[in-house]
């Protein structure tokens, strides 16, 4: 787990996506995810990557009350359904969002990521939520489980399969082999890499 020294001295770099501490690089969630052949980005596109990108920021814009609909509209035409059912799927199902695209950080397993948001939901629940434009895939929930475990507090998990046309699909993650397949991962990832 973390705690609020490490996870302030965390520090990431967006041009080569990575993590450090202490100028000591420290491997994402995806990065473990993809070296041990859990994620199969052969159909990854940069076009897939970008259409992601501009869908957080309109997200996170929303969530944290800087959205200009109507600019946005003009400027994104392309990308508003996926908007529109982030907001359907907040309207529905969250009374409150804790945290959006934060940083976290395992420090005995060595790595870290950052989480598309932390919400509490009708009925008081905490859940740790990765948003997601494709299709469901077997590794997201080795994904969410990655992340909670960084986490002082327990969360429910899940993933919000968006849509561009304005619909919404929500996935929760609950079985219990969820973190010994994490483990399992990180045992291999340390085991190619000689950690």
């Amino acid at each position: 787990m973390t705690n609020t020294t490490d996870s302030k001295r965390l520090r990431f770099d967006a041009l080569t996506h990575t993590y450090s501490i202490n100028d000591i690089v420290i491997p994402s969630v995806t990065q473990i995810l993809k070296a041990t052949g859990c994620v199969d980005d052969r159909w990854y596109t940069e076009e897939g990557r970008q259409r992601g990108e501009i869908v957080d920021k309109l997200t996170s814009a929303h969530d944290d009350g800087r959205l200009d609909y109507k600019e946005l509209a003009k400027r994104y035409p392309e990308y508003m359904g996926y908007l529109e059912a982030w907001i359907q799927f907040r309207r529905a199902i969250v009374t409150d969002v804790i945290a959006i695209q934060e940083w976290v950080l395992h420090l005995e397993d060595g790595y870290a990521g950052t989480l598309d948001r932390r919400v509490r939901v009708l009925g008081g629940q905490l859940f740790l939520i990765d948003t997601k434009l494709g299709a469901k895939c077997s590794w997201h929930p080795l994904q969410t489980i990655a992340y909670a475990r960084c986490l002082d507090e327990p969360h429910a998990r899940a993933c919000v399969y968006l849509r561009s046309d304005g619909t919404y699909r929500f996935v929760e993650h609950a079985s219990p082999a969820d973190e010994p397949a994490w483990q399992s991962v990180l045992t291999i990832y340390r085991y190619l890499h000689g950690a």
